[in-house]
């Protein structure tokens, strides 16, 4: 990890990273991509998901999505953010801790990461370039539970896009000017999302509160490459695998994911 956060400081000193903010101890870390000036259209807040650390940062793991959107969506910046620690983050290059996954559903982690990035929300649009764009707001898997918590908080987009989105907390509101958009493949967090708590017979995952049950999201589902080999239940190591990679897999760059991110490029620039 030390070896890949030197590689990583290196590109911002050579100048082909930037940094909106670093502080390693704190686990906060905003890379920006691309330049804002008089051409930019879209700002971006990309906000990525569950055990998210600063070593997928480095090895450029969750800047993906961004990447593309960048390149092909004309005059789009994009924030690639995480203030602070995420739901089962770990900070060694161990990997996410498991067990820790319940951090995912917690209300008050949630209401309190949404404070935060509505304060960020509010200092990066002083900028003239960046207040003067659309503002689109992206989570993958816990991260939109991060943005649908800024909403609460005070924070306001033009659009908010569910890449496999958690969920909101139950105060959330959508907002009459905001463009709400799913996009999800059968994963495993879908899975986690139809199966309903024993006690208080909700969802389990944000009880049921999830885009894929609200109908302010449009919806756009997609197959995943291997979606032939999951027969039903899921009662194989192979077939859970194969969710955990649908999951994945709508948060990268991938080939196989070129339908959803081409979707995401229609949707920024109606």
């Amino acid at each position: 990890m030390l070896e890949n956060e030197v590689a990583y400081l290196k590109q911002v000193e050579a100048g082909d990273v930037r940094l909106y903010l670093y502080d390693r101890d704190q686990s906060r870390i905003v890379q920006m991509i691309g330049t804002p000036d008089p051409n930019t259209r879209h700002v971006i807040t990309y906000v990525p998901g569950t055990f998210t650390g600063l070593n997928i940062f480095y090895e450029g793991g969750v800047q993906q999505v961004s990447k593309y959107l960048n390149s092909n969506v004309p005059g789009t910046v994009a924030f690639v953010y995480k203030d602070g620690r995420f739901p089962g983050e770990e900070d060694t290059a161990g990997g996410p801790n498991l067990a820790r996954i319940g951090e995912a559903n917690d209300e008050k982690l949630a209401r309190t990461s949404g404070q935060q990035l509505a304060g960020f929300e509010t200092g990066m649009r002083i900028d003239p370039y960046l207040n003067g764009a659309e503002q689109t707001g992206i989570g993958h898997s816990w991260g939109l539970a991060n943005l649908t918590s800024s909403e609460v908080a005070g924070a306001r987009y033009d659009k908010v896009i569910s890449l496999a989105g958690a969920g909101m907390l139950p105060d959330w509101k959508p907002q009459p000017t905001t463009e709400y958009s799913n996009l999800y493949y059968h994963d495993l967090l879908v899975q986690g999302q139809v199966v309903p708590n024993p006690i208080t017979k909700k969802g389990l995952v944000w009880e049921g509160n999830n885009p894929i049950h609200r109908d302010e999201f449009e919806q756009h589902f997609y197959r995943g490459p291997d979606d032939d080999k999951i027969n039903g239940a899921i009662n194989t190591l192979e077939e859970g695998n194969i969710l955990m990679e649908n999951h994945n897999l709508i948060a990268s760059n991938s080939k196989d994911n070129r339908r959803v991110l081409d979707e995401v490029s229609e949707v920024l620039k109606r």
